[in-house]
């Protein structure tokens, strides 16, 4: 009897240990906590902007994020006549920076991934110095779907895709001082194949 009263206790408290380090992080379950921040950086691709951002977690499933984007482009333009002597050439530069603020919500979509919605507001102004000198301001609503993979807590990597509806104005610099004016809005669609993120 006092072999027995020992055995059962034991044996009902060694499947619950082996359970509990088999078991594995629920899949709901996110790698974030309120008050955490976060650096991310988003190479230029094809032309696109370089994109460095801050993050502030308010939850585990919510944050502010702090984005901007830049654009920075140089080269220049040569003209030749039909023997191949140069004419001319024109130096060819711009400068893009917006500023956007927006809300981003998570989900977890698996152990190590979650996904993500951003929207946001912002603004910014460009600068073209080519064949004529363009001076730009803008202002948009955008909004952004993606995903990223933890291989630990510090460090995610992750894709989004991006929509913006934008308003911008204009102002136009061509030779001999001729001055043109635009407005108008439109709709830019991105997709940032890699998005590098750090937590502290």
């Amino acid at each position: 009897m006092q072999v027995r009263a020992l055995v059962l206790p034991v044996l009902a408290f060694f499947p619950g240990m082996l359970l509990a380090q088999g078991a594995s992080p629920p899949v709901d379950s996110l790698p974030f906590r309120r008050g955490q921040w976060a650096a991310q950086v988003s190479p230029n691709f094809a032309g696109g902007p370089t994109i460095l951002g801050v993050l502030k977690f308010t939850s585990p499933r919510r944050a502010w994020v702090l984005d901007g984007q830049v654009t920075l482009s140089k080269g220049f333009f040569v003209r030749r006549d039909s023997s191949g002597a140069t004419q001319d050439s024109v130096d060819m530069s711009t400068v893009a920076v917006n500023i956007l603020v927006g809300r981003r919500f998570y989900r977890a979509l698996a152990p190590h991934a979650v996904g993500f919605v951003t929207v946001g507001a912002g603004g910014g102004f460009s600068l073209d110095r080519s064949f004529s000198n363009t001076n730009a301001l803008g202002w948009m609503v955008f909004g952004e779907i993606g995903a990223s993979y933890h291989p630990i807590h510090e460090l995610s990597l992750g894709i989004f895709a991006s929509l913006d509806a934008r308003y911008g104005d204009s102002k136009t610099t061509l030779a001999g001082s001729e001055k043109v004016e635009a407005r108008g809005f439109g709709l830019t669609w991105r997709f940032q194949p890699i998005i590098l993120t750090l937590y502290f």
